[in-house]
């Protein structure tokens, strides 16, 4: 028997174990057990989905049971109020929140006639109340058992102004029927653990790892494999999270330096149609926001399945002269592999408002990370079906890495009367080593094809915008005018590797990038159902590349492109709750310097025209349904191949397709969501698809959140099967996963949680690859589907403990 055998064997046996020792705590009813069995009879996909329903009836049986006599006490006495605009005019579909010192949540929603109600302790109060197009909302109150206050709150209209959170919104709440915002509410009952899930919230986005968790995450949206960012912009509070010319692949965008704690909201923007995103902000963007300060400071300890641990500390202290946080979190896992993945990292961030007058705010921020990891990689699927080889076995277990990143970054903000004036100044140092072995022995014999991949840059850049508000009809309209700059210094080298010890150098190259942008976007208010927005931007670039091999790209080459922008948003009825949206615009990615430099003819910045037509209806704030319809045709470009040191033709392109979102508040205590998008993509003028992206996406999930401090959260998301090359001969295998988090406050000061990542167990592929490799004893190359598996089954369960300062 070889060794291959050996070590499936023994990887199958621990798995097998470890699902005994799960199943062989305390017995359940019977006849839950027979039921969740017979869900082994339903199709694959369906049966997870139902399996997944009767877990959390179960759950909410129990909690109720466990929850049957909250409040029942008879201390419970009302608070009422009404919520009113700056006219005095009642706000129906408000939704209040109430927050005790506890740290315990009620919500109500506001009726026709601006009223809510709540039925509470005595005791002290926080009112809190976030509403698109008002300023946020926030107040303590004291509700007493002789005398209960009845408020009146009125609401003032958001214009440009400073904000403690750097944003200057002027626009309608949402600019296409595919932008949203998620706030740090919704990402804290998921209980986001890793930088990796954080953007799993977004409609559409797919999600993959394959190279040990320490490598950036690959990005799939609307028909694109953007690969670790081509075609997808990342920021965070400003900074540019994506690297140009990177080692790896163009706009290669790693979140590990990010703590998920610390962010306040994620605004999403999808299509190339806001004059303020520039490159890479073709298929979409994500703006993380981070937040002001903690609720409590506080300290978290996690762990779970396969050695992971995680411990977190956030400190926030409450004085007057200035809002921010202090978070340092530790993380080390193994994950499910033979080869032990040994990730280790180590995260600080933070964040410190002043204001330095009435009308004007210094914000200052520090983020830095190092981590190093090793990866199984992507292996071949013909060596797991032959038995050779264990779904979480590896051919090269040397692959791995490490990296760091540390960015510094100070904002300043200045209003007056009708304007107000936005700039930021940023510093990142940044250093990635990648070891990878993607082909094997396909083109050396003897030592292998394993690459280092090796980037070390400095880049520095800004951004300023002025806002200024004006009358245009008798309304309100607002221009924007607003310059980026970044430049980039990086050295960025390929070298040939066995083991982790260089053989020879490939490709060794200084890069020196800069980019300048200029924009300008009129809010223009046409009738009081209907505004337009219509933008225009300029950018500029200027590459310059010094070969040190003497055999690779030099030289200095510059381009530019205009990109129009124009949106039309309709509110045809009175209440505001049915918005029409019509976008255009036209963005572009850069091409890696290297290849500019090499083929000065040949495509530098590929443009892309976007268009998307969209509706978006409201029924109060129980129900909220998202429909769009988009098209997007991308230029030819030239593509820097990383992992060869070559570039690549790709010709002009086609992708569109509908995209649906639904979100439900069933009752005060159950929320729903539900999503799913198809993309259909196509290389023009040819009968070619568009490998690697997938066409079927679908997410949802069921979201409990009780007062008494219980909450809990049942989240599914799932791709179909998908083509693996242009001919669409060999296809992807599509999966469904679930995942459940449950939460509950034990005291003031003390929350336990505990998450269940594929909560059923299923065999699936995270990351899926079509090309040839060829193994040691192979007389010929193979192609192949080359893979990552998904986690199997993963448990972990943390204390947090509250402190106030």
């Amino acid at each position: 028997m070889d060794e291959a055998t050996v070590d499936g064997r023994v990887g199958l046996e621990r798995r097998t174990a470890a699902k005994e020792r799960l199943m062989s705590g305390p017995q359940v009813d019977l006849s839950v057990m027979r039921g969740v069995e017979m869900m082994h009879l339903l199709p694959r996909g369906l049966g997870v989905v139902l399996r997944g329903l009767m877990l959390c009836l179960f759950l909410l049986f129990l909690s109720g049971r466990a929850l049957a006599g909250y409040g029942s006490d008879g201390g419970s006495v009302p608070l009422k109020g009404t919520v009113r605009d700056s006219n005095g005019h009642a706000l129906s579909g408000i939704t209040v929140r109430l927050i005790s010192e506890k740290g315990t949540v009620w919500t109500a929603v506001t009726d026709a006639r601006g009223a809510f109600n709540f039925v509470i302790p005595p005791g002290r109060y926080r009112i809190s109340i976030e509403v698109a197009g008002y300023e946020p909302f926030r107040q303590r109150v004291t509700v007493a058992r002789e005398r209960s206050p009845s408020l009146t709150i009125g609401l003032r209209p958001e214009i440009p102004k400073i904000v403690e959170s750097m944003d200057v919104v002027a626009t309608a709440p949402r600019t296409a029927a595919s932008a949203s915002t998620f706030r740090q509410q919704e990402l804290a009952l998921r209980e986001i653990e890793t930088p990796g899930d954080v953007l799993r919230v977004v409609p559409g986005l797919v999600i993959a790892q394959h190279a040990g968790g320490g490598k950036s995450d690959q990005y799939l949206i609307r028909g694109f494999d953007a690969d670790h960012g081509t075609d997808f912009a990342i920021y965070i509070d400003g900074i540019p999270v994506n690297m140009v010319s990177h080692a790896h692949g163009q706009g290669y965008a790693d979140l590990h330096f990010l703590i998920p704690e610390t962010l306040e909201r994620i605004d999403v923007y999808k299509g190339p149609y806001f004059a303020e995103y520039g490159n890479l902000a073709t298929a979409g963007v994500a703006h993380l926001r981070l937040r002001d300060r903690f609720d409590h400071s506080f300290f978290r300890i996690q762990g779970g399945s396969f050695d992971t641990l995680r411990v977190l500390t956030g400190w926030s202290p409450d004085v007057s002269w200035t809002r921010g946080f202090l978070a340092v979190e530790g993380y080390r896992t193994d994950g499910p592999f033979l080869h032990a993945q040994n990730l280790r990292r180590l995260n600080l961030a933070t964040r410190w408002a002043f204001p330095v007058s009435a009308d004007q705010q210094l914000t200052a921020l520090f983020t830095g990370y190092r981590g190093a990891w090793n990866a199984s990689g992507q292996i071949p699927l013909r060596e797991v079906r032959a038995g050779r080889l264990d779904r979480f076995g590896a051919i090269d277990p040397s692959e791995g890495g490490r990296s760091s990143r540390y960015n510094l970054s100070l904002a300043h903000i200045k209003q007056w009367a009708r304007q107000s004036l936005k700039s930021q100044f940023y510093v990142v140092r940044y250093d990635l080593d990648l070891y990878s072995d993607f082909t094997f022995f396909l083109r050396d014999p003897v030592n292998g094809d394993g690459i280092l991949q090796s980037d070390d840059r400095t880049l520095f850049g800004g951004h300023v915008q002025l806002f200024s508000a004006h009358r245009f009809l008798g309304r309100q309209g607002v221009l924007t005018l607003g310059l980026d700059y970044r430049e980039d210094h990086a050295r960025v080298g390929l070298f040939h590797q066995r083991q982790r010890h260089v053989l020879a150098t490939v490709a060794d190259s200084d890069i020196d990038e800069r980019n300048v942008g200029l924009y300008v976007q009129e809010e223009i208010p046409l009738h009081r159902h209907a505004k337009a927005l219509v933008g225009l931007r300029y950018d500029r670039f200027h590459f310059a590349v010094r070969d040190r091999i003497g055999d690779g790209p030099h030289g200095r080459e510059t381009r530019s492109i205009v990109l129009p922008k124009a949106s039309l948003i309709l509110t045809p009825l009175k209440d505001e709750t049915f918005q029409v949206f019509l976008n255009y615009g036209r963005g572009f990615h850069s091409n890696d310097a290297r290849s500019v430099v090499a083929d000065p003819r040949g495509v530098a910045l590929a443009a892309a025209d976007g268009y998307e037509i969209g509706v978006s209806k409201r029924w109060g704030r129980r129900l909220e349904v998202n429909f769009a319809y988009w098209l997007l045709d991308l230029e030819g470009e030239l593509v820097w191949v990383g992992d060869e040191g070559v570039t690549e033709l790709r010709g002009p392109t086609r992708r569109y397709g509908p995209e649906l979102e639904v979100h439900w508040r069933i009752n005060e205590y159950l929320w729903a969501n539900f999503d799913v998008t198809h993309a259909t993509g196509f290389f023009r003028g040819t009968k070619e698809t568009i490998p690697r992206a997938p066409r079927w996406t679908y997410a949802g999930g069921l979201t409990f959140v009780h007062p008494c401090g219980f909450s809990g959260s049942f989240r599914w998301r799932g791709i179909g099967d998908f083509p693996l090359n242009e001919e669409g001969t060999f296809r992807g295998d599509g999966y469904l996963v679930a995942d459940l988090t449950v939460k509950q406050r034990l005291r003031k000061w003390l929350d336990v949680v505990a998450s269940f990542e594929n909560l059923f167990d299923a065999e699936f592929k995270e990351a899926q690859t079509f090309f040839a490799s060829r193994l040691p004893f192979e007389a010929e190359p193979v192609a192949d589907n080359h893979f990552t598996p998904g986690n199997p089954f993963t448990f972990r369960i943390g204390l947090q403990f509250s402190v106030e300062f």
